[in-house]
């Protein structure tokens, strides 16, 4: 048992070793890019530059970006701009702008709007480990919203919850911050309804995730954007 700890703590250690030098390397390389582009006679600045994300995200955040090239007139300047991708998956990089951009040429100034839904949709690509999700607990909650839950969540639904809301996070996106409750609707205004004491367990394999978004409507009620497995 000792030594299942000993390797436990040895992992842990040299996993967090491997995202400080990562984060460090990270830093280092785009400081050297804005050097460089300096030294070349253009001007590139920022207010703040760094590197968050520990353990799972290397999440780069370039704040009060200003590019220009004073021989052509053209510029670019934004409030931020992100440069997001997993530790153990390095290589797949997400960049994520401001919702309102400014772009400059040499006859006039504009801005440029970005949509942050493309960026969600890019950003919470995220592996879903096959897992079983046992719905075994009716609930009538407020507003007359019947619903079954589950008495127990599984560990790796909690932990791609928690990278899901590290992607949001960084993306600026405001989360609810009541706990997850993994549930499906059952009827919405029931208020006069009893829930019962119990019922017969649904076992539902789940095999992926989906990012929807609420029309406002009546039906359909939510548009998927994207499936994820």
């Amino acid at each position: 048992m000792r030594a299942l700890v000993w390797v436990v703590v040895a992992a842990a250690v040299a996993w967090g070793g491997y995202w400080f030098v990562g984060a460090r390397a990270l830093e280092t390389g785009a400081q050297a890019w804005f050097q460089a582009q300096t030294d070349a006679g253009l001007v590139a600045e920022r207010s703040d530059l760094s590197v968050s994300g520990f353990p799972n995200r290397f999440d780069m955040t370039v704040t009060d970006l200003r590019l220009e090239d004073p021989g052509t007139g053209y510029g670019w300047t934004a409030p931020f701009v992100q440069v997001l991708s997993l530790s153990y998956r390095p290589w797949h990089i997400i960049a994520a702008f401001a919702n309102a951009q400014q772009v400059r040429t040499p006859w006039q100034d504009f801005e440029v709007a970005s949509d942050k839904l493309d960026a969600i949709a890019s950003g919470v690509e995220q592996p879903c480990p096959p897992m079983e999700l046992v719905l075994d607990q009716p609930r009538l909650w407020a507003r007359g919203l019947a619903v079954l839950c589950a008495s127990e969540v599984p560990v790796a639904l909690n932990l791609l919850v928690e990278q899901l809301g590290q992607v949001l996070r960084a993306l600026d996106v405001a989360l609810d911050q009541r706990p997850y409750v993994p549930h499906v609707t059952l009827a919405r205004h029931a208020e006069a309804a009893v829930a019962p004491t119990a019922c017969a367990p649904v076992r539902w394999s789940v095999q992926g995730f989906a990012l929807v978004a609420s029309t406002g409507l009546q039906d359909p009620r939510y548009r998927v954007i994207r499936h994820y497995r």
